[in-house]
Protein backbone atom coordinates (compact mmCIF):
# COMPACT_ATOMS: atom_id res chain seq x y z
CA UNK A 1 0.00 0.00 0.00
CA UNK A 2 1.73 3.22 -1.23
CA UNK A 3 -0.84 6.16 -1.37
CA UNK A 4 -3.58 5.82 1.06
CA UNK A 5 -6.36 9.08 0.84
CA UNK A 6 -8.61 9.83 3.44
CA UNK A 7 -11.60 12.00 2.08
CA UNK A 8 -13.60 13.78 5.43
CA UNK A 9 -14.63 17.44 4.37
CA UNK A 10 -16.49 18.58 7.85
CA UNK A 11 -17.94 18.86 10.45
CA UNK A 12 -15.19 20.05 12.55
CA UNK A 13 -16.33 17.61 15.51
CA UNK A 14 -16.26 15.01 12.87
CA UNK A 15 -12.60 15.64 11.47
CA UNK A 16 -11.00 15.96 15.16
CA UNK A 17 -12.65 12.39 15.57
CA UNK A 18 -11.08 11.21 12.41
CA UNK A 19 -6.96 11.79 13.83
CA UNK A 20 -6.78 8.55 15.42
CA UNK A 21 -7.46 6.65 12.27
CA UNK A 22 -4.74 9.04 10.62
CA UNK A 23 -2.15 8.31 13.39
CA UNK A 24 -2.90 4.46 12.65
CA UNK A 25 -2.80 4.55 9.09
CA UNK A 26 1.10 7.01 9.57
CA UNK A 27 2.22 3.54 12.04
CA UNK A 28 0.69 0.80 10.10
CA UNK A 29 2.43 2.32 6.39
CA UNK A 30 5.48 3.99 7.43
CA UNK A 31 6.14 4.28 3.71
CA UNK A 32 3.02 5.23 2.52
CA UNK A 33 1.89 8.69 1.37
CA UNK A 34 -1.09 9.46 3.19
CA UNK A 35 -3.36 12.21 1.93
CA UNK A 36 -6.52 13.90 3.45
CA UNK A 37 -8.86 15.45 1.09
CA UNK A 38 -10.31 18.35 2.55
CA UNK A 39 -11.42 21.63 2.92
CA UNK A 40 -9.14 24.76 4.14
CA UNK A 41 -11.09 24.78 7.69
CA UNK A 42 -9.93 21.88 8.41
CA UNK A 43 -6.05 22.46 7.68
CA UNK A 44 -7.01 25.79 9.47
CA UNK A 45 -8.11 23.91 13.10
CA UNK A 46 -5.60 20.47 12.92
CA UNK A 47 -2.49 22.41 11.22
CA UNK A 48 0.37 20.24 9.67
CA UNK A 49 0.06 16.92 10.50
CA UNK A 50 3.93 15.42 9.72
CA UNK A 51 3.58 13.04 6.98
CA UNK A 52 0.09 14.13 5.77
CA UNK A 53 -0.44 15.75 2.37
CA UNK A 54 -3.39 17.78 2.62
CA UNK A 55 -5.82 18.17 -0.65
CA UNK A 56 -8.09 21.16 -0.28
CA UNK A 57 -10.64 21.05 -1.97
CA UNK A 58 -14.36 23.22 -1.60
CA UNK A 59 -17.75 22.00 -0.87
CA UNK A 60 -19.30 21.55 -4.31
CA UNK A 61 -22.01 24.30 -4.05
CA UNK A 62 -21.33 25.74 -7.44
CA UNK A 63 -19.87 24.71 -11.28
CA UNK A 64 -16.82 26.75 -10.27
CA UNK A 65 -16.16 24.57 -7.11
CA UNK A 66 -16.53 21.27 -9.04
CA UNK A 67 -14.56 22.14 -11.56
CA UNK A 68 -11.96 23.43 -9.07
CA UNK A 69 -11.86 19.77 -7.02
CA UNK A 70 -11.79 18.36 -10.16
CA UNK A 71 -8.47 20.19 -11.01
CA UNK A 72 -6.75 20.06 -7.79
CA UNK A 73 -7.64 16.07 -7.73
CA UNK A 74 -6.19 15.67 -11.42
CA UNK A 75 -3.32 13.55 -11.23
CA UNK A 76 -3.50 11.95 -7.77
CA UNK A 77 -3.60 8.14 -8.00
CA UNK A 78 -4.57 5.87 -5.19
CA UNK A 79 -4.23 2.73 -3.87
CA UNK A 80 -7.38 3.02 -1.44
CA UNK A 81 -9.92 5.96 -0.42
CA UNK A 82 -11.46 5.84 2.25
CA UNK A 83 -14.98 7.58 1.88
CA UNK A 84 -15.62 8.58 5.75
CA UNK A 85 -18.16 10.94 4.58
CA UNK A 86 -21.81 9.70 3.88
CA UNK A 87 -23.28 13.03 2.06
CA UNK A 88 -24.16 14.18 -0.95
CA UNK A 89 -21.22 16.84 -0.86
CA UNK A 90 -18.52 14.42 -0.07
CA UNK A 91 -20.02 11.75 -2.77
CA UNK A 92 -19.59 14.57 -5.38
CA UNK A 93 -16.01 15.42 -4.37
CA UNK A 94 -15.13 11.21 -4.66
CA UNK A 95 -15.89 10.98 -8.17
CA UNK A 96 -12.68 13.25 -8.75
CA UNK A 97 -10.69 10.45 -7.32
CA UNK A 98 -8.69 7.88 -8.71
CA UNK A 99 -8.47 4.76 -6.46
CA UNK A 100 -8.18 1.05 -6.64
CA UNK A 101 -9.89 0.59 -3.65
CA UNK A 102 -12.86 2.49 -2.82
CA UNK A 103 -14.00 1.73 1.08
CA UNK A 104 -17.23 3.36 2.29
CA UNK A 105 -19.75 2.78 5.49
CA UNK A 106 -21.88 -0.40 5.09
CA UNK A 107 -25.65 0.22 4.45
CA UNK A 108 -27.22 1.11 7.31
CA UNK A 109 -24.80 4.05 7.65
CA UNK A 110 -24.33 4.66 4.16
CA UNK A 111 -26.33 7.66 3.43
CA UNK A 112 -27.35 10.06 -0.20
CA UNK A 113 -26.91 6.80 -2.20
CA UNK A 114 -23.56 6.02 -0.61
CA UNK A 115 -23.21 2.58 -2.10
CA UNK A 116 -23.06 3.93 -5.52
CA UNK A 117 -19.87 5.59 -5.00
CA UNK A 118 -18.02 2.63 -3.35
CA UNK A 119 -16.32 -0.70 -3.72
CA UNK A 120 -16.00 -2.12 -0.65
CA UNK A 121 -17.45 -1.23 2.97
CA UNK A 122 -16.83 -1.90 6.80
CA UNK A 123 -19.26 -3.80 8.70
CA UNK A 124 -21.84 -2.57 10.48
CA UNK A 125 -21.30 -2.29 14.19
CA UNK A 126 -22.58 -0.39 16.92
CA UNK A 127 -19.70 1.84 17.90
CA UNK A 128 -18.68 5.34 18.44
CA UNK A 129 -17.74 7.47 15.75
CA UNK A 130 -13.98 7.05 16.37
CA UNK A 131 -14.35 3.42 16.45
CA UNK A 132 -15.85 3.30 13.24
CA UNK A 133 -13.34 5.47 11.36
CA UNK A 134 -10.69 2.77 13.00
CA UNK A 135 -12.79 0.04 11.39
CA UNK A 136 -11.45 1.68 7.94
CA UNK A 137 -7.63 0.82 8.78
CA UNK A 138 -9.05 -3.09 9.69
CA UNK A 139 -10.18 -3.44 6.21
CA UNK A 140 -6.26 -2.12 4.87
CA UNK A 141 -5.49 -5.44 6.97
CA UNK A 142 -4.04 -3.28 10.14
CA UNK A 143 -5.08 -5.16 13.11
CA UNK A 144 -4.67 -3.35 16.53
CA UNK A 145 -4.43 0.21 17.58
CA UNK A 146 -3.53 3.11 20.06
CA UNK A 147 -6.00 5.61 19.97
CA UNK A 148 -3.76 8.91 19.36
CA UNK A 149 -4.67 12.64 18.49
CA UNK A 150 -0.84 13.13 18.44
CA UNK A 151 -0.16 15.42 16.12
CA UNK A 152 -3.04 17.33 15.28
CA UNK A 153 -3.66 21.31 16.44
CA UNK A 154 -0.26 21.77 15.66
CA UNK A 155 -0.74 25.36 15.04
CA UNK A 156 -2.73 26.19 18.11
CA UNK A 157 -1.96 29.68 19.29
CA UNK A 158 -1.17 29.82 22.49
CA UNK A 159 0.61 32.62 22.71
CA UNK A 160 -2.83 34.43 21.94
CA UNK A 161 -4.15 32.53 25.09
CA UNK A 162 -1.16 33.39 27.19
CA UNK A 163 -2.60 37.05 26.55
CA UNK A 164 -6.28 36.70 26.91
CA UNK A 165 -6.73 34.64 29.90
CA UNK A 166 -5.63 35.13 33.69
CA UNK A 167 -3.60 32.73 35.40
CA UNK A 168 -6.27 31.03 37.79
CA UNK A 169 -7.59 28.05 39.13
CA UNK A 170 -9.81 26.49 37.94
CA UNK A 171 -11.18 28.08 34.47
CA UNK A 172 -14.19 26.53 32.82
CA UNK A 173 -15.82 27.29 29.18
CA UNK A 174 -19.02 26.69 28.03
CA UNK A 175 -19.84 25.64 24.74
CA UNK A 176 -23.74 26.64 24.39
CA UNK A 177 -23.52 26.24 20.01
CA UNK A 178 -24.47 22.77 18.86
CA UNK A 179 -24.59 22.52 14.96
CA UNK A 180 -28.22 22.21 15.02
CA UNK A 181 -30.84 23.88 17.49
CA UNK A 182 -32.32 20.64 19.07
CA UNK A 183 -29.41 20.19 20.82
CA UNK A 184 -28.64 23.27 22.65
CA UNK A 185 -29.52 23.56 26.38
CA UNK A 186 -32.14 25.90 27.02
CA UNK A 187 -30.81 29.61 28.53
CA UNK A 188 -31.94 29.67 31.50
CA UNK A 189 -29.98 26.18 32.90
CA UNK A 190 -26.62 27.71 30.90
CA UNK A 191 -27.73 30.96 33.52
CA UNK A 192 -27.93 28.65 36.45
CA UNK A 193 -24.58 26.84 36.35
CA UNK A 194 -22.85 30.34 35.43
CA UNK A 195 -24.48 31.91 38.74
CA UNK A 196 -23.35 29.12 40.38
CA UNK A 197 -19.73 29.16 39.43
CA UNK A 198 -19.47 32.70 40.01
CA UNK A 199 -20.80 32.58 43.37
CA UNK A 200 -17.41 29.63 43.46
CA UNK A 201 -15.53 32.30 42.40
CA UNK A 202 -14.84 30.18 39.29
CA UNK A 203 -13.64 32.01 35.85
CA UNK A 204 -16.26 31.33 33.54
CA UNK A 205 -15.79 32.25 29.40
CA UNK A 206 -17.89 31.53 26.70
CA UNK A 207 -17.37 29.86 23.14
CA UNK A 208 -19.45 30.08 19.99
CA UNK A 209 -18.82 30.77 16.13
CA UNK A 210 -19.37 33.60 14.05
CA UNK A 211 -22.69 33.75 13.51
CA UNK A 212 -25.66 36.26 14.35
CA UNK A 213 -27.09 33.55 16.15
CA UNK A 214 -24.79 32.56 18.36
CA UNK A 215 -23.70 35.66 19.20
CA UNK A 216 -27.17 36.80 20.21
CA UNK A 217 -28.04 33.27 22.27
CA UNK A 218 -23.98 34.07 24.30
CA UNK A 219 -24.21 37.63 24.36
CA UNK A 220 -27.96 37.13 26.27
CA UNK A 221 -26.72 34.68 28.32
CA UNK A 222 -23.44 36.74 29.74
CA UNK A 223 -25.57 40.04 30.05
CA UNK A 224 -26.80 39.72 34.06
CA UNK A 225 -23.36 38.89 35.22
CA UNK A 226 -22.29 42.26 34.21
CA UNK A 227 -19.02 41.90 33.13
CA UNK A 228 -17.93 39.02 35.20
CA UNK A 229 -18.38 35.98 32.27
CA UNK A 230 -15.43 36.33 29.08
CA UNK A 231 -17.81 35.65 26.23
CA UNK A 232 -15.00 34.69 22.84
CA UNK A 233 -17.76 34.33 20.73
CA UNK A 234 -17.31 35.11 17.13
CA UNK A 235 -13.54 36.58 18.26
CA UNK A 236 -11.51 33.79 17.64
CA UNK A 237 -9.77 31.91 14.61
CA UNK A 238 -9.98 28.67 15.04
CA UNK A 239 -5.98 28.24 16.21
CA UNK A 240 -7.09 30.65 19.09
CA UNK A 241 -10.26 28.29 19.46
CA UNK A 242 -8.12 25.13 20.05
CA UNK A 243 -6.03 26.89 22.19
CA UNK A 244 -8.77 28.18 24.34
CA UNK A 245 -10.20 24.63 25.20
CA UNK A 246 -6.94 23.50 25.74
CA UNK A 247 -6.25 26.03 28.34
CA UNK A 248 -9.45 25.78 30.14
CA UNK A 249 -10.02 23.24 32.80
CA UNK A 250 -13.54 22.01 32.22
CA UNK A 251 -15.88 22.42 29.27
CA UNK A 252 -19.31 22.21 29.44
CA UNK A 253 -21.09 21.65 26.31
CA UNK A 254 -23.94 19.61 24.90
CA UNK A 255 -23.28 17.18 21.83
CA UNK A 256 -21.02 19.55 19.11
CA UNK A 257 -17.41 19.76 18.08
CA UNK A 258 -16.09 21.89 20.88
CA UNK A 259 -16.68 17.97 22.87
CA UNK A 260 -14.55 16.21 20.84
CA UNK A 261 -11.50 19.15 20.77
CA UNK A 262 -12.07 18.70 24.43
CA UNK A 263 -11.67 14.99 24.39
CA UNK A 264 -8.62 15.30 21.68
CA UNK A 265 -6.61 18.02 23.86
CA UNK A 266 -7.12 16.37 26.87
CA UNK A 267 -9.44 19.07 28.85
CA UNK A 268 -12.24 17.48 30.49
CA UNK A 269 -15.67 17.47 29.71
CA UNK A 270 -19.63 18.10 31.29
CA UNK A 271 -21.30 16.85 28.36
CA UNK A 272 -25.10 17.22 27.96
CA UNK A 273 -26.83 14.38 25.90
CA UNK A 274 -30.91 14.00 25.35
CA UNK A 275 -30.96 14.09 21.38
CA UNK A 276 -28.09 11.78 20.48
CA UNK A 277 -26.56 8.55 22.40
CA UNK A 278 -23.43 9.32 23.96
CA UNK A 279 -22.07 5.88 23.13
CA UNK A 280 -22.09 7.12 19.44
CA UNK A 281 -20.78 10.72 19.67
CA UNK A 282 -19.89 11.61 23.47
CA UNK A 283 -16.23 12.50 24.76
CA UNK A 284 -14.52 9.15 23.24
CA UNK A 285 -14.05 6.67 26.31
CA UNK A 286 -14.20 9.39 28.81
CA UNK A 287 -17.66 9.60 30.06
CA UNK A 288 -17.75 9.85 33.56
CA UNK A 289 -19.02 13.03 33.49
CA UNK A 290 -21.94 13.04 31.39
CA UNK A 291 -25.27 14.00 31.96
CA UNK A 292 -26.68 11.52 29.92
CA UNK A 293 -30.93 11.50 29.40
CA UNK A 294 -30.57 9.87 26.35
CA UNK A 295 -32.58 7.01 27.03
CA UNK A 296 -34.96 8.58 29.36
CA UNK A 297 -36.09 11.45 26.01
CA UNK A 298 -36.11 8.35 23.59
CA UNK A 299 -38.74 6.96 25.92
CA UNK A 300 -40.45 10.14 26.53
CA UNK A 301 -40.98 11.23 22.81
CA UNK A 302 -40.25 8.32 20.90
CA UNK A 303 -41.15 5.35 22.88
CA UNK A 304 -40.63 1.68 21.91
CA UNK A 305 -37.71 2.43 19.68
CA UNK A 306 -34.83 1.77 21.86
CA UNK A 307 -33.84 -1.37 20.18
CA UNK A 308 -34.29 -0.29 16.90
CA UNK A 309 -31.30 2.03 15.54
CA UNK A 310 -27.73 2.90 17.91
CA UNK A 311 -27.41 5.49 15.57
CA UNK A 312 -31.33 6.89 16.47
CA UNK A 313 -31.75 10.67 16.94
CA UNK A 314 -34.38 12.32 19.39
CA UNK A 315 -35.56 15.46 17.15
CA UNK A 316 -37.75 17.00 19.95
CA UNK A 317 -37.67 20.61 20.84
CA UNK A 318 -37.80 19.93 24.47
CA UNK A 319 -35.36 16.48 24.33
CA UNK A 320 -33.01 19.01 26.08
CA UNK A 321 -34.76 20.55 28.94
CA UNK A 322 -34.36 16.67 30.32
CA UNK A 323 -30.79 17.56 31.17
CA UNK A 324 -31.56 19.87 34.47
CA UNK A 325 -29.15 22.28 35.78
CA UNK A 326 -28.49 20.55 39.24
CA UNK A 327 -27.37 17.51 37.77
CA UNK A 328 -25.24 19.23 35.51
CA UNK A 329 -23.67 21.29 38.97
CA UNK A 330 -23.11 18.20 40.84
CA UNK A 331 -21.06 16.56 37.61
CA UNK A 332 -19.47 19.76 37.63
CA UNK A 333 -18.46 19.57 41.22
CA UNK A 334 -17.28 15.84 40.74
CA UNK A 335 -14.86 17.26 37.69
CA UNK A 336 -13.71 19.85 39.15
CA UNK A 337 -12.27 17.83 42.38
CA UNK A 338 -11.41 15.66 40.00
CA UNK A 339 -8.78 17.97 39.04
CA UNK A 340 -7.71 19.48 42.46
CA UNK A 341 -6.27 15.40 43.56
Amino acid sequence: MKKIAILRLSALGDVVLVVPLVNVLLKAFPQAEISWITTKQTVDLLGPIKRVKWVVVEKPKSLTAILSNRKALRGHRFDALLLLQASFSAHLVSLHVSAQRKIGFDSRRGKDFHGLFIKESISYEDQHFVDAYLSFARKLGVVGHVVSWEGAFSNMDLEWVDRELPEVFPMVGLATSPSKKERRWPKENYRNVIEYLIEKKITVFLFGGNSKEEKSFNSQLAAPFSGKVKDFTGQTTLPQWSALISSVNLLIAPDTGCVHMARALGTKVVGLYAVANPSLTGPYMEQEYCVNKYDEALNKYLPGSKAKDYHLRVHHPDAMSLVYSNEVIEMVDRALESLSE
